[in-house]
């Protein structure tokens, strides 16, 4: 997957499936990806939309106003008080959080096995 900066220049290519997770603030991505084995973050001047468009066709998916997931990554969807995370499976297992909007569109393509509810 080739990411772009806010001008068009190629800035990282990732493969699909090392990425981990997507997250964002104002006009800049953290990509969370393993690079020789190490879980890396790359800042890129972009916007989560423009991101979620490169990343249209791919396993990682928006859940949250400010986070995107990589499914082929999730150990589990946990629901719980209202509150439902993505935990990935790298070796800290990662929380993503999935927002109340983006919550139908995860399970949609989540593995049903993966999904665990509690009260």
């Amino acid at each position: 997957v080739n990411f772009y900066d806010h001008s068009g220049v190629l800035k990282i290519s990732v493969a699909e499936e090392d990425i981990y997770y997507i997250d964002s603030q104002d006009n800049y991505v953290n990509i969370h990806y393993i690079l020789d084995g190490v879980l890396s973050t790359y800042l890129l001047r972009n916007s989560t939309t423009q991101v979620e468009t490169v990343l249209k066709d791919t396993s990682v998916i928006r859940c949250h106003r400010s986070y995107m997931a990589n499914l082929n990554r999730a150990k589990m969807l946990t629901h719980s008080k209202g509150k439902a995370e993505i935990i990935l499976s790298d070796e800290s297992e990662t929380h993503v959080p999935v927002s109340r909007s983006y919550y139908k569109q995860v399970l949609e393509v989540i593995l049903p096995e993966k999904v665990i509810k509690s009260t």
